[in-house]
């Protein structure tokens, strides 16, 4: 559910597939979640961008991004049109032997290792 304070600027500004919070022994960490399809162009996904770094400014709240994309070439694409993103964002693919909570997740901005969702809490 997202916080009564973000709900207006959210509906405004960027319209994610979903928002979570993770919690694992000590750790928790917010998130809103894109879920590509792998159907429409990767300028569209970067064209999304600046409305989560405006709600980031304006809540003063810096809410990571999590990319959930179909394929690792969609994934590898994907990284290479949001390379200019100053956003806390991560990418992911599924994988047979992991859930989503698993390690799966790649900051932007590195090239590994892939991290446990409850990692995140502490990437940025």
């Amino acid at each position: 559910m997202v916080r009564a304070a973000l709900r207006r600027p959210v509906g405004r500004l960027v319209h994610p597939d979903g928002y979570g919070r993770w919690r694992e022994h000590e750790s928790r960490v917010d998130f809103f979640l894109e879920y590509d399809r792998g159907s429409e162009p990767l300028g569209r996904l970067a064209a999304k961008l600046p409305g989560y770094a405006e709600l980031a400014h304006a809540t003063g709240i810096s809410t990571p991004l999590l990319l959930w994309l179909p394929t690792p070439s969609r994934e590898t694409a994907a990284r290479q049109a949001l390379a200019g993103a100053s956003l806390p964002v991560a990418t992911a693919t599924p994988h047979p032997d992991h859930t989503p909570a698993g390690p799966l997740w790649l900051p932007l901005h590195t090239s590994g290792p892939r991290r446990r969702l409850a990692q995140l809490a502490t990437t940025w």
